[in-house]
């Protein structure tokens, strides 16, 4: 859909550094004393294990494994968030109608996605304060805070998920021109135009608009801006994430 020179790799979250966190963490946790298991820690092991193999990960070797994994999933997945932009660069469309509907559901999944991370990091988060008060080690349940840093940081996202998610709500600029693109399936063009113009919204609605000006006329330059826009937004993602995990258990010395 767009050529290669638009094309750059990602540049947030470095998954050695996601794993070096990881790894600090379930340091902490295994070196601790065992203590006995409480009810609430229980509870939090059930919704990350299968029921009949609760038991099993009832120790802190293998709670310690748990939450390394957590971590190691959560970096993974807002580093994967940069790719929702890019995944246009691989597919080609059989039809204009294929392309408006591939357009449509990007932005779909981008927004319901910065939803879904959010969620998985509040839910690590308390089970990180619930580790760290078992086992006695300095702890600050940063679930809440998180959650109020990422509302107002990543506001535009959410709501625009919250208004495709609710018919009632009134649809976004965004939003009404995803609705025109069914409207240009036939022409030559119109993929290329639906492009254009939600780079051109995106830049002046995201929070994390790209510092310089591009030529609006220019596609490479806009897509270039759209993919610089999605890596900003993976890196203060994976930035809030990293402090909250090092806020939430203590590390020193891990």
């Amino acid at each position: 859909m767009f050529g290669k020179e638009a094309y750059f790799e990602p540049t947030a979250v470095e998954l050695a550094e996601v794993k070096r966190l990881a790894a600090r963490v379930r340091k902490v946790i295994e070196g601790a004393v065992e203590p006995e298991i409480s009810p609430e820690l229980r509870k939090l092991v059930q919704t990350r294990v299968r029921l009949r193999n609760v038991d099993h990960y009832l120790n802190l070797k293998k709670i310690g494994f748990l939450a390394a994994a957590a971590i190691e999933d959560l970096g993974s997945r807002i580093r994967s968030y940069q790719y929702i932009e890019r995944y246009r660069f691989a597919m080609q469309p059989l039809s204009p109608e294929m392309s408006a509907a591939f357009e449509r559901h990007g932005y779909q999944v981008r927004h319901g996605e910065v939803y879904g991370i959010r969620e998985l990091t509040v839910k690590l988060l308390a089970f990180l304060y619930e580790i760290g008060s078992h086992i006695k080690i300095s702890t600050v349940n940063q679930a809440g805070p998180y959650s109020s840093r990422f509302g107002d940081v990543m506001k535009f996202r959410l709501r625009e998920r919250h208004r495709m998610t609710h018919a009632h709500e009134p649809p976004s600029l965004s939003s009404r021109v995803l609705e025109f693109a069914g409207e240009i399936t036939d022409q030559q063009k119109g993929r290329e135009t639906v492009s254009f113009l939600l780079a051109i919204l995106r830049e002046a609605q995201d929070a994390t608009s790209a510092k310089e000006a591009v030529d609006e006329f220019d596609p490479t330059a806009l897509m270039k801006v759209n993919l610089q826009q999605a890596d900003e937004e993976a890196a203060l993602m994976w930035d809030m994430a990293k402090e909250s995990i090092q806020s939430s258990i203590a590390l020193d010395g891990a």
